[in-house]
């Protein structure tokens, strides 16, 4: 009998085989330098992608701190990433830096042939589109434009490949209250415009699109929910679901009725949720995927019981009825500061059906990010991540999902209250440097996370400091508290990423006191990282997100932590408690 030269032995197939099993399920991949956090546009739920995986290669897309857009691109699994600023490409299409507006998202990809496409920084502005010059390579970049049509008010980019290549972006022209959602496509050597899907501009009112989906049979997938111009979330109503069969040239609904495209409100027969006009509950911009038997699956919030009470939602096709399934009990009612970060939903390849989410600002699980395993009528929640995101939206790369089974999310700490920080927050600037990176997760190892077996990402605090009780402050410029001790980091920690984070109540006689982290690394530069301020009728503890340091460890070296403050004008300050914070990220961290 024949021998297959290229055949295992038993001994290799049996360490090939323990090599996976002993993989991480969940493996954290923290991105080079820091990503800006001051709005939500490195992680928004219309971030479709922020991350893109082709040939092994995966790439990532973030703002940094001076607003610039970096992209990042390693091999899989655990590559080294190597970055390149999209900022210096001649002439600037990108128009960066970014301003402060959730809405200016990335959108990424990398498409059949290697060539990547990034489109970002658009709030109802022309097209801001490049693209590689070479497969593969994220140094050199040209800006070809699209169409021209339709794309002088642009909005909610979002990538989507075809399994056979064709790529498609789907956006919206207009503004909110006043849009319509159009599809372009690429068939490898150039750009053509599909149509218009869904017109609101002739009601005037607005479709907001759910994550655009290809399913495994190659069918375009949308869900759709609307609002009136003049309107807030809180008016948003309705949902359909369209399809295409054909790349976009004709359209039916989930059963196979033809629909007449462009799309507008009053068509019922693609109606999934008919709801009230006004407090349906819906947040625009929610989650869609289709099965294994490509019957369509939407994660939405919508307004839940007598309270009533926003909740996550399973919306999903049966074959026969659309079936509508409460996942979460948040009681957290319907303010608008309270609801739960947009959900994402994910159906494998082995058919389960998977949502992550998470919450804002309330409860015992604020800021993690959670996976509700909602397969057959299941209702399993773990933790994916530790990691306290904020107002981070959660989203997941579609390529990756569909050829790798995975789900890879860019993580990140975001504020949403860019103009008016609210006691969350304190001070905006608190937000320029924030930690970042790519959770992985092996959704054919999904059974141990769901199991709890599998440890999340976390922040690890390794040292503190403290301020003596009460201590007093009457120095008008920034220095060290009397009495309170700094902390230096450690050489365990050098060529790592370290982080801060304050936490302070105090008060004054009158005018402003600031608390303050101070950075100095040993013989170096020095940097004030976050700050705290307090007036003569603060009472509530106040703290500072976690902060990477800007120098030290992660230069190889050392800094000394420093809590400083400093009181307004004559006035005098009292700090009834201070605490500094020192931690690493945990867990499976690659």
């Amino acid at each position: 009998m024949a021998v297959d030269p290229n055949a295992l032995t038993k001994a290799q197939a049996k360490r090939k085989y323990e090599a996976r099993a002993f993989t991480p399920p969940i493996k954290f991949s923290p991105v080079p330098g820091a990503l800006s956090g001051k709005s939500q546009y490195s992680g928004v739920s219309y971030n479709q992608d922020a991350v893109s995986t082709g040939d092994g290669k995966q790439y990532s897309a973030w703002y940094d701190e001076a607003g610039a857009l970096i992209i990042g691109k390693r091999t899989l699994p655990a590559g080294r990433w190597s970055t390149f600023s999209l900022s210096t490409i001649a002439g600037n299409p990108l128009v960066l830096p970014v301003d402060n507006d959730p809405h200016n998202n990335v959108s990424i990809i990398v498409d059949a042939s290697g060539y990547i496409h990034v489109a970002a920084n658009m709030h109802g502005d022309v097209l801001r589109y490049v693209r590689s010059t070479n497969p593969h390579d994220i140094t050199a970049w040209t800006a070809p434009g699209m169409t021209g049509s339709n794309e002088a008010q642009v909005t909610y980019p979002r990538f989507a490949l075809h399994p056979d290549g064709t790529l498609f972006f789907l956006f919206r022209d207009g503004a909110s209250g006043f849009g319509d959602l159009f599809l372009n496509k690429w068939n490898g050597t150039a750009w053509t415009q599909v149509g218009k899907l869904a017109d609101g501009k002739t009601t005037s009112e607005n479709p907001y699109e759910s994550r655009f989906v290809v399913g495994r049979d190659g069918s375009l997938n949308l869900a759709i929910t609307w609002r009136p111009n003049g309107g807030d979330a809180n008016s948003n109503n309705d949902v359909h679901f369209i399809k295409s069969a054909d790349k976009g040239a004709t359209w039916t609904n989930v059963s196979g009725t033809a629909v007449t495209i462009p799309f507008v409100h009053s068509n019922t027969t693609a109606l999934a949720l008919d709801t009230a006009a006004t407090n349906s509950g819906i947040i625009n911009q929610f989650g869609l995927d289709t099965d294994v038997n490509n019957r369509p699956h939407i994660a939405l919030q919508i307004s839940s019981g007598a309270g009533p009470d926003r909740n996550i939602h399973h919306l999903w096709w049966n074959g026969s009825a659309w079936v509508n399934d409460q996942v979460t009990d948040l009681q957290n009612t319907m303010s608008l500061l309270n609801w739960t970060t947009r959900p994402t939903i994910a159906c494998t390849n082995d058919g389960r059906t998977l949502i992550t989410y998470t919450t804002r600002r309330f409860g015992p699980v604020r800021g993690t990010l959670r996976l509700v395993d909602v397969t057959g009528g299941a209702n399993t929640e773990v933790p994916l991540s530790d990691l306290e995101m904020h107002d981070t939206e959660p989203t997941y790369d579609g390529r990756a999902l569909r050829e790798r089974n995975e789900l890879h999310f860019l993580l990140s700490q975001a504020n949403a209250d860019v103009n008016a920080p609210n006691p969350e927050y304190w001070n905006v600037n608190n937000w320029d440097r924030q930690w970042g990176g790519v959770l992985s997760v092996d959704l054919a190892q999904i059974g141990p996370v769901l199991r709890r077996e599998v440890r999340a990402p976390r922040m690890r605090t390794v040292q503190t400091v403290a301020v003596p009780v009460n201590a007093s402050v009457t120095n008008t410029s920034a220095a060290a508290v009397t009495g309170s001790l700094g902390s230096l980091t450690t050489p365990d920690m050098r060529n790592r990423q370290v982080f801060v984070r304050l936490a302070a109540r105090a008060s004054t006689t009158g005018g402003t006191l600031t608390v303050q982290v101070f950075e100095s690394q040993q013989g170096g530069s020095n940097r004030a990282l976050g700050a705290i301020a307090f007036t003569a009728t603060s009472t509530a503890l106040r703290a500072t997100p976690w902060m990477p340091l800007a120098y030290g460890p992660i230069l190889g070296g050392d800094s000394l932590l420093q809590i400083h403050a400093y009181v307004s004008a004559t006035f005098t300050g009292t700090i009834s408690a201070a605490t500094l914070e020192v931690g690493v990220i945990d867990g499976p961290v690659y």
